[in-house]
């Protein structure tokens, strides 16, 4: 398995690339794979070829606890896969990973941006599995790519919050689980209604989860 490292770059299985660029990869996961082309190339023959390489402003961040350092680094990728899948784009480029630890519990952070293959210089949302009307959906991904953000914002303050390390990492490890809920919701409706001015939905969430319920008594607030 390649390592993760600034700059690795992750592309979805089955993408559609142009016919001129020959793909070097090795797997990464079960539908993603790490471009192992050198970087120079890979955007050259991408833009001579007519295609657009699209970076998306925004950095998406993913942090994981564990000793495994290895584990750590591949399940927050994992999560920032599936937050690049959620803007519909089929590439991330990763920007920083580091280990850190908080009250001597190791955690792995990890950041980096969506980006996008497609022919043509006009960034094409795909809109497959969302529901709603045309408007609906266009809506909607703008609301979904803010909610993500907001999520981001919310760990991080949690990372700060004073507490045990085994609430932290709990109440974390909720605030992940929400984010999946949350990001794999198909209906154009739903962000519209309940995401479209952001308050504390994200913390309030967490609050209603039964095992933060069972955490409260360990100086973790929200």
């Amino acid at each position: 398995m390649e390592v993760i490292k600034t700059g690795t770059i992750l592309i979805e299985n089955g993408t559609l690339l142009p016919r001129s660029l020959v793909l070097s990869s090795e797997p990464y996961s079960k539908n993603w794979t790490t471009v192992t082309n050198l970087r120079s190339d890979f955007e050259r023959d991408i833009t001579q070829a007519g295609w657009t390489f699209f970076f998306l402003a925004g950095e998406i961040h993913a942090t994981v606890f564990g000793f495994n350092a290895g584990t750590a680094v591949h399940t927050a990728v994992e999560r920032l896969i599936a937050n690049a899948k959620s803007q519909n784009c089929n590439c991330l480029e990763i920007g920083q990973v580091t280990m850190k630890s908080y009250l001597g519990l190791p955690f792995a952070c990890v950041s980096a941006h969506s980006r996008h293959i497609q022919g043509g210089s006009v960034f094409r949302r795909l809109t497959w599995g969302m529901t709603g009307t045309a408007n609906q959906i266009e809506w909607a991904e703008q609301i979904k790519a803010r909610v993500s953000i907001e999520f981001d914002r919310v760990a991080k303050a949690l990372e700060g919050a004073a507490g045990s390390r085994i609430s932290t990492r709990a109440v974390l490890e909720i605030l992940e689980d929400k984010r999946a809920e949350v990001m794999a919701k198909d209906q154009a409706g739903y962000f519209i209604v309940e995401w479209q001015e952001l308050r504390d939905q994200v913390r309030r969430l967490i609050a209603q989860d039964p095992r933060y319920q069972a955490h409260l008594k360990e100086g973790i607030t929200l």
